[in-house]
């Protein structure tokens, strides 16, 4: 099981007693929410956080070459 599997587990079930105490009805498109939510926020970390730093990293190893060779060891 990867990390994504787990947050979306963790979620659900912290969701589902929530409703389950608040007398809230909880049914399988509840569970499709909270994974597409975790989903959605974690794809937004990568595209607005990682991807670019990835673009620098790639920019310095092609200005550099020999950079590519220290972060290959």
């Amino acid at each position: 099981m990867n990390k994504r599997s787990i947050v979306i587990r963790y979620f659900t079930s912290y969701f589902r007693l929530i409703a389950r105490e608040a007398g809230v009805r909880w049914d399988s498109d509840n569970d499709a929410e909270i994974q597409f939510a975790v989903e959605s926020i974690i794809d937004a970390v990568v595209e607005e956080e990682i991807e670019p730093i990835k673009k620098q990293i790639k920019a310095i190893l092609e200005a550099y070459p020999l950079a590519k060779n220290v972060m290959d060891e």
